[in-house]
C-alpha cells in the first residue's frame, strides 16, 4: 500500500517498481467511477458507474472502497489473490483510510508512506489547490508508525 499527498509521486514509484522489476511486482487491477484520463489505457482500471463499484462491494468482490474528491476507487479482489498466488506482490496506491481494510484481509501487506523532502513543498497545479489543502491537513496528523516504510521524494532528485 503507497500513500502519501497529492502529487508527491505515488504513481510514478508504483509504475517504477513495476517496470524495472515485474518478476516481483504487479499493479492489481482497481475500479473507479472517475472519467478515463488521456493517454490511460485499460491495463490498470475497470472504468464503471458508482453504483456498479457500489454492487461489487456489497457482493464482497472488492478489497476496499474509497470515495477521493467525488470518485470511487476499489481494488478487486480477485486481482490480488491472482497476483499472490503467481508468487508476486501487488502494489497500488491507497489511501491511508483504507489500510485497516487492506489489512484485515491481507495481513502480511505492508504500508508506504511516502512525503516531501524536508523543506520542499509539493507543486500545485489548477484543480489541485483544495485537494492539496485537505491533504496537508490529513498528512499532518498522520501517524508515522502506522507505515512499515517511509520515502523521502524530491521533484528534482527523484525518490530517494
Amino acid at each position: 500500500m503507497v500513500s502519501g499527498p497529492s502529487g508527491i509521486g505515488k504513481t510514478s514509484l508504483v509504475s517504477g517498481l513495476v517496470a524495472q522489476w515485474p518478476s516481483l511486482y504487479v499493479r492489481p487491477i482497481s475500479y473507479t467511477s472517475r472519467p478515463k484520463r488521456s493517454g490511460e489505457d485499460d491495463s490498470e482500471y475497470n472504468i464503471v458507474s458508482h453504483s456498479r463499484i457500489l454492487e461489487e462491494f456489497q457482493y464482497g468482490n472488492l478489497a476496499n472502497l474509497d470515495n477521493v474528491y467525488g470518485n470511487l476507487y476499489a481494488i478487486a479482489k480477485s486481482s490480488i489473490d491472482a497476483a499472490l498466488k503467481r508468487g508476486l506482490s501487488p502494489i497500488k496506491e491507497i489511501h491511508p483510510r483504507n489500510h485497516g481494510k487492506i489489512r484485515r484481509l491481507y495481513q502480511d501487506c505492508a504500508a508506504i508512506l511516502v512525503l516531501p523532502d524536508v523543506g520542499e513543498k509539493i507543486i500545485s497545479s489548477p484543480g489541485k489547490d483544495s485537494r492539496l489543502a485537505q491533504d496537508a491537513e490529513f498528512y499532518s496528523s498522520i501517524e508515522i508508525k502506522d507505515f512499515e516504510v517511509i520515502a523521502r521524494s524530491s521533484k528534482t532528485a527523484g525518490l530517494n
